[in-house]
């Protein structure tokens, strides 16, 4: 059972007008205590300790989905998860099989000068199975530190 903050608490959030820290979320924070209690409700909710797909550390991830965006897997209709009794531990291994994915990489994004909230933005955030992610890794050459912009800077 969720703890309310205290009324002086919530006080102070509104008077100070506090929202929510996810990236372009402008909410009121949640005025309940605990685990993402800088966020708003909704984005407390989603945060992977309570049972959502968001790292705190990693505010992308607040854009990821339960499908994959290329091939349509879905953890949740995969049968092979269907024994694991804790729905805990399910739901755990359910959620590693998805990986949220930069459209344009980063370091790329960074060079043609856009700001965090766009490298990040849900605009530029896909989700990928593993296997989705491996053969987006292979065909743009992601291990090559060195091919960015679609340029190769060892042969050039």
């Amino acid at each position: 059972m969720a703890c309310r903050k205290t009324a002086a608490q919530i006080r102070e959030q509104v008077d100070k007008n506090l929202t929510c820290r996810a990236p372009g979320c402008c909410d009121p924070m949640t005025i309940f205590r605990g685990l993402g209690e800088d966020y708003c409700r909704y984005h407390q909710m989603h945060l992977s300790e309570n049972g959502g797909m968001a790292r705190p550390d990693r505010p992308y991830t607040f854009h990821k989905k339960w499908c994959c965006d290329w091939c349509g897997y879905n953890p949740k209709e995969d049968a092979r998860f269907d024994h694991i009794q804790d729905p805990i531990r399910k739901d755990r291994g359910q959620r590693a099989t998805l990986i949220c994915d930069h459209i344009v990489r980063r370091a790329d994004a960074q060079a043609m000068g856009w700001t965090n909230e766009q490298i990040d933005g849900p605009e530029n955030i896909q989700t990928l199975c593993q296997l989705c992610d491996k053969v987006k890794s292979a065909e743009e050459d992601d291990w090559n530190k060195n091919v960015r912009l679609g340029e190769d800077y060892e042969n050039s």
